[in-house]
């Protein structure tokens, strides 16, 4: 294995200007870097976790870059693993097809491209409904596996050259990035991209978890190195007009705790930011304090950690469910690498009898309930806790179940 590569970030990535620290956590190493020996994952590097604000357009990210080509050539994540995901994605097709209808795009057999594609889920939703696909995905194993699907994908990074041999084939009518924009460390030119494989009437969805919704829940473990940006609705929303997209709609969404849907359009004339009254309620953080709120998140980081290490505290065998990469920032940010979990149950194959970055917890697959011995269990994957605790309860699992943040 290749060792990891990091650099410091001085300046913001979406408008050059100066940074400052905002809220800082335990190092941890790469959130999603599992390994096939408990030796490799204990012996993983760490890197900071520092999230800054841009003193000029104030948008929140990381100052620590971890290198994408890492974090991402091989990743185990599949976004197929997770039933709710498959419905959201489902939902969002027949959303994206109604809105190329509207917008005449659906009679010349529309051609969808879609950033970040992972295991090719939502794309597959999209061919079901006569739409011809194309993902884009720098995982070599997700792409591999979307291909084998036959659905249609490229293993590489999106950036200007990839636009490039995109357009070559056809402009996309339509794209969508769903949870991706958190990860690129070149925004800008990530935005200006879409431009190069677009036609005049392109439309776009993008979703981003909402740093608003972390904040006031506490949701301090999507925080790892994966997620470099944390997008408001303003300052993301200006960074897409300033690349040349029309904002039309913004939406909140309840995937990944909190998060926000960016309908937009192309415009040859520069991007506009003007979105009607069903959106006003997420452009009003002029009133907002941002900087007191990632301080309060420090106290709910510290009151979080006592609540959950005395929940713990009497129970000696305790296995956790759900292997997210939030997993790593929880465990590292609360102060529970000393406790004793015996493991980790996951339903997604690409993680399963791997070892778990940094504390080199082995996870296995929901089967193994049966012969685990157990006497507490940690739902580490919380959005989805409604879930898990029905998968236990079906499993005849009777011991206490504890959920964060709950």
């Amino acid at each position: 294995m290749l060792a990891l590569v990091s650099l410091t970030r001085n300046a913001c990535r979406l408008c050059e200007a100066e940074l400052i620290s905002v809220f800082t956590l335990p190092s941890t190493p790469a959130a999603n870097a599992f390994q096939t020996t408990r030796a490799a994952a204990v012996s993983l590097p760490k890197f900071p976790l520092e999230v800054n604000q841009c003193t000029r357009c104030e948008h929140f990210q990381l100052g620590v870059v971890v290198d994408a080509v890492h974090l991402f050539s091989d990743y185990a994540y599949t976004t197929g693993s997770s039933p709710a995901l498959v419905e959201h994605f489902s939902e969002l097709a027949g959303l994206l097809v109604a809105e190329l209808e509207k917008n005449n795009l659906a009679n010349r057999k529309s051609i969808i491209l879609e950033v970040g594609s992972n295991d090719g889920s939502f794309l597959a939703a999209m061919r079901t409904l006569g739409c011809n696909v194309l993902g884009v995905e720098p995982a070599k194993n997700l792409a591999e596996a979307a291909n084998d699907c036959g659905i249609a994908t490229l293993n590489t990074f999106f950036n200007e050259k990839t636009a490039t041999l995109i357009a070559k084939d056809g402009l996309i009518d339509a794209f969508v990035a769903t949870n991706v924009f958190a990860h690129i460390d070149d925004l800008r030119g990530a935005l200006s991209a879409l431009k190069s494989c677009a036609h005049e009437q392109t439309i776009g969805v993008i979703e981003v978890q909402y740093v608003g919704a972390l904040l006031e829940k506490g949701h301090f473990d999507n925080i790892y190195h994966e997620h470099l940006d944390y997008h408001g609705a303003r300052t993301f929303g200006w960074a897409l007009a300033n690349t040349g997209w029309n904002v039309t709609r913004i939406e909140k969404i309840s995937t990944h705790g909190g998060s926000l849907r960016f309908w937009v359009k192309n415009s040859q004339a520069g991007g506009r930011f003007s979105v009607g009254e069903d959106s006003s309620a997420y452009l009003q953080e002029g009133t907002r304090d941002f900087t007191r709120e990632w301080k309060t998140l420090a106290k709910k980081v510290c009151a979080v950690g006592a609540h959950l290490r005395e929940q713990l505290r009497p129970y000696n065998r305790v296995l956790c469910y759900g292997a997210p990469a939030k997993l790593t920032t929880l465990m590292y940010g609360l102060g529970l690498e000393q406790f004793p979990f015996i493991g980790v149950i996951d339903d997604a194959p690409s993680k399963q009898f791997k070892f778990t970055p940094g504390m080199g917890l082995q996870v296995l697959p929901a089967t193994a309930l049966k012969e685990a011995n157990f006497d507490a269990v940690l739902v580490c994957a919380w959005n989805y806790s409604v879930g898990i605790k029905q998968k236990l309860r079906n499993a005849g699992v009777t011991v206490p179940v504890i959920v964060p943040f709950e």
